[in-house]
């Protein structure tokens, strides 16, 4: 098991003067941060299979960095991701009951 903590989240250090606000430039610096984590960290030091469990911020990270982790990543677990859907053709309330529906 290999666990990283997102810079600007959890024990990680902060960007920011202040240590109870988080900040990134860009989910792409995410995405490359754990490029570099497995680069560096999963793939010298530990055997595959490899997967991927994430909530929250870590699920919308491990969504945007899925392209590049197709090869290396069997299957992921991603757990509330906080997504919005920008011109989204039907409101939130609907896209709640289709997703109960199929639940």
């Amino acid at each position: 098991v290999a666990i990283l903590d997102w810079r600007g989240q959890g024990d990680s250090s902060r960007l920011l003067k202040n240590p109870q606000r988080g900040y990134v430039r860009s989910f792409r610096d995410y995405t490359r941060d754990l490029e570099q984590f497995f680069e560096e960290i999963v793939l010298p030091d530990c055997r595959g299979p490899y997967y991927i469990l994430a909530h929250s911020t870590g699920a919308v990270i491990a969504l945007l960095a899925s392209p590049s982790m197709v090869n290396r990543v069997r299957r992921m677990v991603l757990l509330t991701p906080f997504l919005a859907v920008p011109d989204l053709p039907v409101s939130i309330s609907t896209v709640r009951r289709v997703c109960a529906v199929f639940c």
